[in-house]
């Protein structure tokens, strides 16, 4: 199954090709991240001179509004939406996506109706707290 992301705010596709795009920044530094679409993979692309540290929290942004994809309910994560492709090409059901901005915390969520898919190893620290506040 394919996924297409979308920006909450303008709705512009992330994921425009085989990679999702977004800008980030942690105090003065700045780039662009290419992210996997598969929800549960955490492989990523970015500047080499950006430095990471386990445990800091950075600030996602859509790159083509710039709007902060910060949840508005829980700090930690970031929201966008996703819709699931299905064979043939029809577009399915588009729902929110939650994901980490912690980096070494490998953990996704999709809320669907009153169910919660979650992906990532780090998923279950959080799965209560999600469900708490959006189910």
């Amino acid at each position: 199954m394919e996924f297409k992301y979308r920006c909450p705010y303008c709705k512009s596709i992330l994921n425009p090709s085989n990679k999702l795009i977004f800008r980030i920044n942690k105090e003065d530094q700045k780039s662009l991240i290419l992210l996997s679409p598969e929800p549960g993979d955490y492989t990523f692309f970015v500047d080499p001179k950006i430095k990471f540290t386990k445990g800091d929290q950075w600030d996602f942004f859509c790159p083509v509004c710039s709007e902060d994809l910060k949840s508005l309910e829980e700090d930690g994560m970031g929201m966008l939406l996703v819709t699931s492709i299905l064979v043939g090409k029809t577009e399915g059901k588009t729902r929110p996506l939650l994901f980490s901005r912690i980096v070494g915390v490998h953990a996704t969520f999709i809320l669907d109706d009153n169910q919660l898919k979650s992906f990532g190893p780090d998923s279950l620290n959080y799965e209560a707290m999600i469900k708490n506040k959006y189910l």
